[in-house]
């Protein structure tokens, strides 16, 4: 059995006040300790893989969970105000596999619980110009297939 996995805790704020055209009276556009755009505070992912022979084959299963906080699509408030948070969302991908010599056959499951995550809004040019109608770009959808290899 083989476990690995990292973990991200980050302070991601501004250290001073962000202003886009310091001669506007809308500055600060984001003031100090705004959390920077498109960074979770907090992001891990574990995998567990075991392997183990199944007759004269090599054979493992495999579970890895990922992880991800809250975040933000833009840095500016009046952005954030119509763009909203991208919630946090934890994946799940499942898989099994057997082989023998350079051969070999997987079967898998990515986003098993098929989680919709909203990875990232946007818009077609800034809100206080286009207005706020944001893309939302999500994550795959659950997905299942059959893996074949041949190591040469």
């Amino acid at each position: 059995m083989t476990w690995s996995g990292g973990f991200a805790y980050l302070e991601n704020k501004l250290r001073q006040d962000y202003c886009e055209d310091a001669a506007s009276p809308d500055c600060p556009d984001a003031p100090k300790g705004t959390q920077l755009p498109v960074t979770p505070r907090f992001k891990a992912n574990l995998t567990g893989r075991y392997r183990f022979t199944l007759g004269d084959f090599d054979a493992f299963a495999q579970g890895a969970v990922v992880h991800q906080g809250n975040s933000w699509s833009d840095l500016r408030d009046a952005d954030r105000a119509v763009l909203g948070v991208q919630g946090m969302y934890t994946i799940v991908d499942l898989s099994v596999g057997i082989g023998k010599g350079p051969y070999g056959v997987e079967l898998f499951l990515d986003n098993a619980f098929d989680e919709r995550a909203d990875q990232l809004f946007t818009t077609q040019c800034s809100v206080s110009v286009c207005g706020g109608k944001p893309y939302i770009y999500t994550n795959r959808p659950r997905t299942v297939g059959l893996k074949y290899t041949h190591k040469f």
